[in-house]
C-alpha cells in the first residue's frame, strides 16, 4: 500500500457494512494502513465514496489535492471531517 501511496495512487479503505463510521485508526491494522496513506471512508456510503473519487479524479490530477478534498465534505456526504 506504501508503494501504491508513494506512485500517486489513490488507495480507499471501506467497511462493509451499510451503516456506521469507519474508525481504522482502533485497530493495528488499520492504523498501520492510514500510515501508508490509504484514505478511509468515514461515514460515507460506498455509493457515496465512489462518486466523490470519480468526481476528484476529473477535477484534479495532483494526488494530495485528491486526498485533501477526499478528506472533506464538500456536499454533505460526511458528517466529520479530517
Amino acid at each position: 500500500m506504501k508503494a501504491w501511496s508513494n506512485e500517486g495512487k489513490i488507495v480507499v479503505l471501506s467497511s462493509e457494512t451499510r451503516a456506521g463510521t469507519v474508525a481504522p485508526h482502533l485497530y493495528e491494522a488499520g492504523d498501520a494502513l492510514m500510515h501508508c496513506g490509504v484514505l478511509d471512508t468515514g461515514d460515507m456510503t460506498f455509493e457515496a465514496s465512489v462518486t466523490k473519487l470519480m468526481f476528484l479524479l476529473g477535477q484534479y490530477d495532483e494526488p494530495g489535492v485528491i486526498h485533501r478534498n477526499y478528506r472533506k465534505s464538500l456536499a454533505g456526504e460526511r458528517t466529520v471531517s479530517r
